[in-house]
Parts: structure tokens; sequence; C-alpha cells
């Protein structure tokens, strides 16, 4: 009878272990079926992530902290680095990619975005930097990089993002190149040329024509007020004057001269006859003034001799009809 019940028991806790293995698988079988969920979601949202980068004009870049290898690279940067470089060691890569200043000189290796936030866990952007592929192809790019961290604060990888900037260094160069020109011209032209900025009351630049018509140095120009600029405008001449100034000043470009005499260094009044037009903006207004100068004195007193011959003529004809 009691090894009866000594089995009954048995049987029971048998039953009990059971029940429990079958809980246990039963877990097991329920956190199997939720890693399966997250991995699944995982794996789609690696597969968005990536198609989004793909689609981003900008080249990006993904190295493992841990491995210093390339982990990730998107089309943008598979096209500009010219070859796919996943699983390449990153020390390796740059020991055959040049990285040079804009001024043709080596850019410190450590100073690399991508190498600087790896050593630092710093964020870095928009260094300008020319890389010299294996191919000898130079390509002038714009690279940030932005480290990764994990729970403990420790770097596991650093995201680098390059943007080709070949264009913009074409165009800047024309510009440049242009910027030269309109200099050489403006130091050369034979009228005087003047850059008047509207927030400081003062020229800003003043060419070698202007500085022999006026007398006064750059310097001396450059550091003398608007009032003092207005003052030495002859009384007469002032009403028309400080109207094509308002004019331009709101916008409008004053393509008709105007004719005013101005003092010069030398106490005397010269006329001068002047086109004004506005070339920078900020924020949608004016904030320099071009003007083109020309010293008229000399036909202003032929015309006034002209004009006093004329009515000298004039006198005598009717002194003539007179005595007649």
């Amino acid at each position: 009878m009691d090894d009866l019940n000594r089995s009954k028991e048995e049987l029971i806790n048998e039953i009990n272990m059971l029940e429990i293995e079958n809980d246990s698988l039963r877990q097991e079988l329920n956190l199997y079926k939720e890693n399966n969920k997250i991995k699944e979601k995982y794996e789609v949202d690696c597969t968005q992530i990536g198609g989004i980068l793909d689609a981003i004009p900008s080249a990006v870049v993904i190295i493992d902290a841990k491995e210093r290898k390339f982990s990730y690279m998107n089309n943008r940067a598979l096209d500009l680095l010219g070859i796919n470089y996943v699983g390449s060691d990153l020390d390796e890569h740059f020991s055959k990619v040049k990285a040079l200043k804009l001024d043709g000189t080596p850019f410190p290796l450590e100073e690399i975005p991508v190498r600087y936030s790896l050593k630092y866990g710093k964020e870095v952007r928009n260094k300008k930097i020319i890389f010299e592929r294996a191919d000898g192809k130079q390509i002038p790019v714009l690279a940030s990089s932005l480290p990764i961290f994990d729970a403990k604060g420790t770097v596991t990888s650093v995201i680098a993002i390059f943007e080709d900037v070949t264009e913009f260094r074409s165009l800047e160069k024309s510009l440049i190149d242009s910027e030269k020109m309109m200099k050489i011209i403006m130091e050369n032209s034979p009228v005087g040329i003047s850059i008047f900025n509207l927030k400081t009351g003062k020229f800003k630049y003043i060419n070698p024509s202007l500085v022999s018509l006026i007398g006064f140095t750059k310097e001396e120009i450059c550091n003398i007020s608007s009032e003092e600029i207005y003052e030495r405008v002859h009384p007469d001449d002032r009403e028309s004057y400080i109207k094509q100034i308002n004019l331009a000043s709101s916008g409008f470009n004053i393509y008709e001269d105007i004719e005013y005499r101005w003092k010069v260094k030398n106490g005397e009044y010269r006329w001068f006859s002047i086109i004004r037009y506005f070339n920078q903006y900020i924020h949608g207004q004016p904030v320099s003034l071009v003007g083109i100068s020309r010293d008229i004195t000399n036909r202003k007193e032929y015309e006034e001799k002209l004009a006093l011959q004329a009515n000298i003529l004039s006198n005598i004809k009717e002194a003539i009809i007179v005595l007649e």
C-alpha cells in the first residue's frame, strides 16, 4: 500500500515537473517568437534606413569603432570613393588615400573628421578637404563626422558624411577670377569708382582715379563720416544729391546721373557727374552703393563761357536793333 502511495506521489511530482518544463518551453517559445519579431523589424528598419541613405545626395560611411573598419557605405559614397571599402581597415585605407588642404599641402591625418571622432568622441562639421583617390582623382569635399555611443559612453561607431563640392569649387574659382579681373578694371579705370557702406555711413572703397579727383588719400576718404561728405556738397546742390542717395538706398538703381559741386581737399568746389546703384543685399535690404563719378568742371566752365558769350551776343543784337 505504501509503495502504491509512493508511486502516486512520484507520478504527481513528475506531472508537476512536466508542467514546469512545459511552462519554461512555452516562455522560451514566446521569447523566440518575440525575438523573431524584433529581428524582422530590425531588418525592415535597416532596409528602410539603407533606402533613405541611398536616396540622399551626400556620401555616408559608417566606421566600426572597435574593429576600425568600414561597416557601411551608401551608393553616393561608393561613387565618390570609387571602391567598396566595406570590411576594409580604416588605417589601411588612409595609407592609400591622400588628404590635402585646399592649398595643396597635406591634411593632418589625426585631424580628419572620422579619425578625430574615433579618438576623441567629438563631432566635427564641414572640414574642407581634398581627397586624392587611389586612381589619382582629386575630389574636394566638406567632411563631417558624428560619434555614436553605447550606454556606457563608449564610442561604438562613427558616421562620416561627405559633400562633394567640386562644382562649388569651380564656381568659387570663377568668382575669384572675376573678382580679380573686376579689381584690375576698377583700379585702372579712368573714371572714379566708389563703394559706400550704408550701414556704417562710410566709404569702404575708392579707386585711384577718384583719389586723384578729390585729393584725399584712400585712408582719409574711408574715414570721413557721411555728415562731412554731405556738408562738402555745395548748398545749392544738396537737394538733388540727397534725393539720389535716398532713392538708391531704397533699392532703386539710378542710371541717370546727377551733377553737383563737391568741395575737394584743397577747399575748391569741383563739378562732378555721378551714377549710383546698389550692389549688395542683406535680408532684402541694400547695404552698399556703387558710385561712378566723373569730374566735369572743365565742361561746366566751358558751358558757362558759352552761355556768357550767348548772353553778350544777345545783348549786342538788342543794342543794334535799338540803334537802328
